[in-house]
């Protein structure tokens, strides 16, 4: 039971918060570096007066802001698609369910530091890209639980289905 809370659990929660902050911040670099200020700034428009401000006026929307969308695809790829992949890897029936537990943490935490999106206070647009957001690491994590194979799956290599 320990083990279990441990690798399907514990052990996720933590790689999905480490790989979060990992990725986040050396694409924020990355794109810093290569490309200045103003195109990282893309990444978290959500946290950038300016963007805000745009926000207010009705000439952004972050669903249509390549950087925004693409640390949503990395992120949702992967922290969360490939960590649920793995702790769902060979595991029964059961234990599989388990392996979203970790997202469900992550994206309770997420949406926490989402909670101004929530408020009329800002403008619709910003609303849709928080759910946007939330919805596409949701959607990495179910993925990876699809398609990662299932204990005694004839899909592992040198090994057959146990009758």
């Amino acid at each position: 039971m320990i083990k279990t809370l441990a690798t399907r659990i514990v052990a996720p929660l933590l790689a999905i918060v480490a790989l979060w902050g990992l990725v986040t911040s050396t694409l924020w670099y990355c794109v810093e570096l290569l490309f200045g200020a103003r195109v990282a700034d893309g990444f978290f428009p959500f946290l950038n007066a300016h963007i805000l401000e745009r926000l207010v006026a009705g000439t952004y929307a972050p669903l249509s802001d390549p950087p925004f969308l693409i640390r949503v695809g990395l992120i949702a790829v992967m922290p969360f698609g490939v960590v649920t992949y793995l702790a769902a890897r060979n595991a029964s029936p059961a234990q599989r369910w388990l392996s979203l537990v970790p997202t469900f943490i992550a994206l309770a935490i997420l949406g926490c530091f989402l909670s101004f999106a929530w408020t009329d206070h800002y403008p619709k647009s910003v609303r849709v890209g928080a759910i946007a957001e939330l919805s596409a690491y949701l959607t990495a994590s179910c993925i990876g639980l699809l398609i990662a194979p299932r204990r005694g799956s004839p899909s592992r290599r040198g090994t057959e289905a146990v009758p």
